[in-house]
């Protein structure tokens, strides 16, 4: 175990924790996961959400080990664990928010606090427990991220809640906040710089690529393709860059070559030369026995 990991776990849990307590709770707003399950049954039965959380979390704690190991399952029972704590203790601590009963304000705050939160536990390879575990069960079976996924079954919860409670004013906003909360989730964990590569198939590749190299400092590979109608070999581009700079890119091929056929596919997380440097794997260590 690493001491920041678990510092930047605790982080989370308490952001996480403090937006649920002092602005879901309070503003009767819902929740996505196993959480929205936890303020289903506050909301009905009034049991405290930080028992129901602990009594959730057991068994799918028990699933993560078996998916992942120790590692995670020691992450993960911090996590979970430090949410009930922390929940515990703010609810021994009055604290009112006043937002002059603006429910967007409070919608995204809590996406802001929930996405920051949640993005700091997944990224030091621990979960809150609950659906989080589930969203981490999925995510290398599906194309979807891990706030895509996140998205997916919170949204089904959310869909039961509008069931049992019949609100769809506060079911409208929580599912905003929840989508915040998605895209925080995604920026934290994919890292902080992201943005767009292009495919580019032009006859004039020679003098794009020059020209990319000149005049936006961007390194360009070049792959050797072939027309399937024609049967003649092409040179196809291949750049990433910025956001800032996607439109300069796209004018410069333009001004090049206007019948150049060019994709723009997203870039979630950009490392190596020009963006963020190389990524180095932590050392392994010997599990205690």
């Amino acid at each position: 175990m690493h001491l920041n990991k678990i510092l930047q776990i605790l982080v989370g849990t308490a952001l996480f924790s403090f937006a649920l307590q002092y602005l879901v709770i309070p503003y009767q707003l819902f929740e996505g996961g196993a959480t929205g399950i936890t303020l289903i049954v506050y909301y009905l039965l009034k049991i405290p959400v930080w028992l129901t959380n602990i009594l959730i979390n057991a068994p799918l704690l028990y699933l993560g080990r078996k998916a992942f190991g120790n590692s995670f399952l020691i992450y993960s029972i911090i996590g979970s664990l430090s949410v009930s704590g922390w929940l515990l203790l703010f609810e021994k601590i009055p604290l009112s928010i006043q937002v002059s009963n603006d429910l967007l304000i409070v919608s995204v705050l809590t996406g802001i606090l929930f996405g920051l939160g949640l993005g700091l536990v997944f990224r030091a390879g621990g979960t809150t427990g609950g659906s989080d575990i589930v969203a981490r069960l999925l995510e290398n079976r599906t194309p979807l991220s891990l706030g895509q996924l996140m998205f997916a079954l919170d949204f089904s919860v959310l869909a039961l809640e509008l069931i049992v409670f019949q609100n769809l004013r506060l079911i409208t906003y929580t599912l905003l906040f929840v989508f915040i909360t998605s895209r925080v989730i995604d920026l934290i964990t994919e890292g902080g710089y992201a943005g767009r590569g292009f495919i580019i198939v032009s006859k004039e590749s020679k003098q794009i690529a020059q020209a990319i190299s000149s005049e936006l400092n961007r390194g360009v590979t070049v792959l050797q393709g072939q027309g399937y109608y024609s049967q003649e070999p092409i040179d196809v581009l291949y750049c990433v860059v910025s956001r800032s700079e996607i439109q300069e890119m796209k004018a410069l091929i333009h001004r090049l070559d206007p019948r150049a056929f060019t994709t723009i596919t997203e870039a979630h997380e950009i490392i190596g030369e020009g963006f963020l440097e190389t990524f180095q794997p932590e050392p392994k260590h010997e599990t205690a026995r």
